[in-house]
């Protein structure tokens, strides 16, 4: 985490991709082969590109913290994004209809139209609302960003 710049999650999510792929390699100290071979298991299972992008990651995290040079993987091409099963305007406004209570209407309505995480969502607080403006202050995104 020091040494890279890496949030906490993102360690903790390297350190959760490397115990499987290890697991699943049945290797401590695995070769590049074996990485390769994992690496082409887990496209023929179709995993996403993501998952298999940060299993990289954190092998080659891995490797160097195993004092093993030079360990660099090529990544995949990245699909094209295709965005499916998305919510119509008329199912969103159910939802808001549907919800109990002003405090959790606003909350679905702030997901629904803003884009915002979760995560970020819990984080915001009652300094970051500028509702003259309809302006909030959304910190600590991702990769820590304030936007």
């Amino acid at each position: 985490m020091i040494d890279r710049g890496l949030a906490q999650v993102t360690a903790e999510g390297y350190c959760r991709e490397t115990s499987i792929a290890l697991r699943r390699m049945k290797k401590f100290i695995p070769q590049y082969e074996h990485v390769k071979d994992y690496m082409a298991w887990m496209r023929d299972k179709e995993y996403s590109y993501s998952y298999i992008v940060n299993s990289m990651t954190a092998l080659e995290h891995y490797a160097q913290s195993k004092g093993v040079k030079g360990v660099k993987f090529m990544r995949p091409k990245k699909p094209k994004r295709i965005i499916q099963d998305i919510l119509s305007e008329a199912e969103v406004s159910r939802i808001i209809q549907m919800a109990p209570g002003i405090r959790t209407k606003a909350l679905v309505c702030l997901l629904a139209y803003s884009g915002v995480r979760v995560s970020e969502l819990c984080k915001i607080k009652l300094t970051d609302l500028n509702l003259g403006n309809n302006h909030v202050v959304i910190r600590d995104g991702k990769n820590r960003t304030d936007g």
